[in-house]
């Protein structure tokens, strides 16, 4: 794995263990975490959807609404 790749993979992994614990997920604490640009967190944002992942947006952040496993996609 790329160093590229394995620091998006950090930084997904992140994201997600902030939301699976309800917390609101923010650029601010993204950006300081990871010195990562707006742009590198809205493509991890979608990544995450693309997973499976519903996500709530609203002025404070996101926060996770829903996750589908591919079982309930079938």
């Amino acid at each position: 794995m790329t160093g590229t790749s394995f620091s998006r993979v950090v930084r997904i992994a992140w994201l997600l263990t902030r939301l699976i614990r309800r917390d609101t997920v923010r650029f601010k604490s993204y950006r300081e975490r990871f010195a990562a640009s707006p742009r590198t967190f809205f493509r991890d944002i979608a990544a995450l959807r693309d997973a499976g992942v519903y996500l709530e947006a609203s002025e404070s952040g996101y926060r996770m609404v829903y996750f589908r496993s591919d079982r309930e996609a079938a």
